[in-house]
């Protein structure tokens, strides 16, 4: 696989991208990560993405982007910070969900092509593509929501401030279900109680890069543990 400077189709590059850091989730072996994770860095430091986190249609640049596209790049992010536990690459995923992925949403639900200029966005092209990108992009929702919480180094991460209400599986058996109530990215305010949370373990929060003097606070009986976050919003 080439690097994404030597040119590519922007979707099919990094949905194979994809399906080598599933082969690193599923197998525990980082090494199917070396390649996807050069790419990711290189699109970020090569500044292949708009300032809002979209990618081009094709790699390095093109006169688009495309819903598919984004979401496969929301979903590297993603899987970088399920593998590797960098924080980063979870604000960077959320950067992109709540720009990138946003805009390219239409008013029907569906994603798809728009336009795109060294300034941002254009009207040149703008279109719903129901044959692939609505796909991708509904896939994107549903794996930022599944990483929202997630079990790393014994204790419970909070890494999206995604409202709902989650479980997960401890190590002993059994398992913990935590609960998220905010009106982020409205406010910056959130709730996060969590119940079956066994001795020794904790709750943690990753606290946005947009929100500004954040203060958390944390309560806990038994296996009990409320964490309260408030904040100024700043920019995402």
């Amino acid at each position: 696989i080439e690097m994404p400077d030597r040119g590519a189709h922007a979707h099919g590059y990094m949905a194979t991208l994809r399906g080598l850091q599933t082969a690193a989730l599923i197998t525990g072996d980082a090494a199917w990560n070396a390649k996807p994770e050069a790419a990711r860095r290189m699109i970020i430091e090569h500044h292949f993405e708009l300032a809002d986190g979209c990618t081009p249609e094709c790699f390095p640049h093109s006169g688009a982007n495309e819903g598919c596209s984004i979401a496969d790049w929301l979903m590297l992010n993603l899987n970088t910070a399920a593998i590797t536990g960098e924080e980063t690459a979870y604000e960077h995923a959320e950067h992109i969900f709540w720009n990138a992925l946003a805009f390219n949403q239409w008013n029907t639900g569906c994603f798809g092509v728009r336009s795109t200029a060294p300034t941002g966005y254009s009207m040149r092209r703008f279109e719903e593509a129901w044959w692939c990108c609505l796909h991708h992009g509904g896939l994107a929702l549903v794996e930022y929501a599944r990483h929202a919480v997630t079990l790393r180094e014994n204790a419970i991460q909070v890494n999206l401030l995604v409202p709902g209400t989650y479980r997960v599986a401890l190590p002993s058996g059994g398992e913990a279900e935590v609960r998220i109530t905010t009106a982020y990215p409205a406010r910056a305010e959130a709730v996060v109680s969590a119940t079956g949370v066994p001795e020794g373990m904790s709750l943690r929060l990753r606290v946005p890069g947009c929100v500004k003097h954040p203060a958390v606070t944390e309560a806990r009986n038994n296996n009990r543990v409320q964490l309260n976050l408030t904040g100024r919003l700043g920019h995402h």
